[in-house]
């Protein structure tokens, strides 16, 4: 890759910059690539980058990407499994003793 392509900025349609992790696709639509705590890619996705931006003709009310995107990281930074990420009980007592007892502990529930 040129030195000059790799200076650019990233942008949508609009020639807004996007951050990172932040993609819009051919369709329009707004993306955002996240890893969750269990070290699992997952998205999110927006037909608004930010929250003035105005809604497609024929698409249902949404929060804007950035919006999202906000609130999945402070969930992350806090320790908070967004979305219940479908946890099986198992997985959510392992959880709670690794937090409190260590890694010792986890070892004896199997």
């Amino acid at each position: 890759m040129s030195e000059r392509n790799r200076n650019q900025k990233r942008r949508d349609k609009k020639g807004r910059i996007l951050r990172n992790g932040e993609s819009q696709r051919a369709d329009g639509r707004y993306a955002f690539v996240y890893t969750d705590c269990f070290g699992k890619q997952k998205f999110l996705y927006s037909w608004k980058l930010e929250s003035t931006d105005p809604l497609p003709t024929g698409r249902r009310p949404c929060q804007s990407l950035r919006e999202k995107e906000k609130a999945v990281l402070k969930d992350i930074n806090d320790g908070i499994t967004p979305y219940g990420d479908n946890l099986t009980v198992l997985e959510l007592v392992k959880m709670v003793l690794g937090y409190n007892y260590g890694h010792e502990m986890l070892n004896n529930l199997y």
